[in-house]
């Protein structure tokens, strides 16, 4: 019964993380890319396609360089402490950023957002406490919920982000930090600590020698980052643009943009409650990924060609797909590298996410600037480079199991 509370609290804060991420997009496309003339879409004198693209990056940056270390230390410190500081932290970064919006300061909103994302790496001690739960909880099960949870935080904070927004954008912020706030208390009272921790190291020398990043030294987990890396960018280059997209080319306003995405995310955590076990138990982990990949990319390439409810059908089946990748991945990731504690294995696929979402939000916006459209047909580009990497990944490692049996 511990066992399952604890899992819960996992639950919580991936959802809380993952809703912190999401809550801005139907937000920011309208603050910037909109008709209301303010001091943050007017800083110095950039264009406003910039400005949303640095918005957008500068949270994933921030996760990127926390997950790059956070999930690593977790593996030696405990988890629980880790995870408490960082929600402490995020707590002060969503309020920051709800000061820094209503007095139009857009290098101190700069500045919240990346010090929120920061402290969001936290991310992987989430999927690395249910790992460590693996004797207790089967681990295709709880990744599968954990990307439920995830997916559910796509549904809270574009929803959230786009109903509060009409109170005052500051409001969807101070919202988030108010939640955070409860979920630390919830974290503080329910979860025990997890994995064995190890305090004989300096912080210093183990943000030197055991960071997430520091795995990709072994090829296997190289070729892992490299398609999931690719994965991320047509990933992220069609869920942070199709908002600029429904806003120029449909005419949707915050509410609309964030029911949409509420569709999208709704089907994704049913598919990843529902079949991503089921799909892996039949058909196994790497073909039922690569098919995933693969519609993916044909349902994100034909979705400008929809409108009304063929549109929102497109969607729906795209977040079915994108479901079964995520909550595939990690298992796969876990059970070919089990030699390498969970939390650094999570905390490099964090990092993987974040630095793809950061990179393609500048070159994203630079893409705006020839079509809304644009960004969504590269997305759809890069998932089906990625598909075809993680194809040749499969028969490699196929040929090299056949050439080590002989």
């Amino acid at each position: 019964m511990k066992a399952y509370l604890v899992f819960a609290s996992v639950l919580l804060v991936t959802v809380l993380s993952t809703a912190g991420i999401a809550l801005p997009y139907p937000i920011l496309a309208p603050l910037f890319m909109g008709d209301n003339i303010n001091k943050l879409n007017q800083f110095m004198g950039i264009s406003s396609e910039l400005l949303l693209g640095f918005s957008l990056a500068i949270y994933p940056l921030g996760i990127f360089i926390g997950g790059s270390f956070i999930g690593a230390l977790s593996d030696h410190y405990g988890r629980k402490k880790l995870l408490v500081y960082t929600l402490v932290f995020s707590v002060f970064g969503y309020f920051l950023t709800a000061y820094a919006i209503t007095s139009e300061d857009y290098l101190l909103f700069i500045f919240a957002r990346f010090a929120t994302g920061l402290c969001e790496g936290n991310l992987s001690i989430a999927r690395a406490i249910a790992l460590d739960l693996g004797d207790k909880i089967d681990k295709t099960r709880a990744m599968s919920l954990i990307a439920a949870a995830s997916f559910l935080g796509w549904l809270v904070g574009p929803l959230a982000g786009g109903y509060l927004a009409q109170y005052g954008v500051e409001v969807a912020f101070q919202v988030a930090g108010i939640a955070v706030l409860c979920c630390l208390f919830f974290v503080k009272i329910v979860i025990t600590e997890t994995h064995q921790v190890q305090e004989h190291h300096s912080v210093l020398s183990l943000l030197k020698s055991n960071n997430s990043l520091v795995l990709l030294k072994q090829p296997i987990i190289l070729s892992i980052f490299i398609f999931q890396f690719i994965f991320c960018l047509g990933l992220n280059a069609f869920y942070e643009f199709y908002p600029v997209w429904l806003l120029l080319e449909r005419g949707y306003g915050s509410s609309m943009i964030g029911e949409t995405t509420a569709i999208m995310t709704l089907c994704m955590m049913l598919a990843s409650v529902l079949l991503v076990t089921k799909l892996k138990r039949f058909f196994g982990l790497l073909p039922t990924i690569i098919t995933a990949l693969i519609f993916s990319a044909f349902l994100m390439g034909i979705l400008p060609l929809f409108s009304g409810t063929g549109m929102l059908v497109i969607f729906a089946l795209t977040g079915i797909t994108v479901a079964i990748y995520n909550g595939l991945l990690p298992v796969y990731t876990s059970d070919v590298n089990q030699h390498i504690g969970n939390g650094a294995l999570m905390g490099l696929l964090t990092v993987t996410f974040c630095i793809a979402n950061a990179v393609i939000a500048i070159f994203g916006s630079l893409a705006l600037t020839i079509s809304a459209v644009f960004p969504l047909y590269l997305g759809a580009i890069l998932i089906g480079l990625s598909s075809l990497l993680v194809i040749k990944f499969a028969y490699q490692n196929t040929v090299v199991s056949a050439e080590q049996k002989c």
